[in-house]
């Protein structure tokens, strides 16, 4: 199961693994700052060849993509890691019951989305991860 798969069924991950996810991203944003201190430095220099200029303008593309999907990441595991197994398996089997599919759900035309009553509790969805 991919991280974007985990969105549908977060409570097969445990609260370790979110950490990781969290530990590696939040270590490759740094990482990411400075690739681009790097490449503000080299571009600055009056030096560089019509291919280099070339390389750095992909290098910069690369890198705005690159933090704007390692952002998606870090959204994705907040939402994950108040749903991990750890956190299903310490709550109340009352309090489980309420958010479990009942009679109440009813699917939307489009048959994608489920809606619910206005007395029924829902939980947030989670954040889409972008590429």
């Amino acid at each position: 199961m991919n991280l974007e798969e985990s969105r549908e069924k977060p409570h097969v991950l445990t609260d370790s693994d979110v950490a990781g996810i969290r530990r590696v991203y939040t270590e490759q944003a740094g990482d990411l700052d400075l690739f681009e201190d790097t490449a503000t430095r080299w571009a600055a220099q009056s030096n560089l060849t019509a291919q280099q200029r070339t390389g750095l303008e992909t290098l910069d593309s690369n890198l705005i993509q690159l933090r704007q999907l390692n952002t998606s990441v870090q959204e994705l595991a907040d939402y994950l890691e108040t749903r991990t197994l750890d956190r299903v398996l310490a709550t109340p089997d009352i309090e489980l019951g309420l958010h479990a599919p009942g009679p109440c759900e009813r699917r939307t035309p489009n048959h994608n989305e489920l809606t619910y009553p206005p007395h029924v509790r829902t939980v947030a969805p989670a954040p889409t991860v972008s590429r």
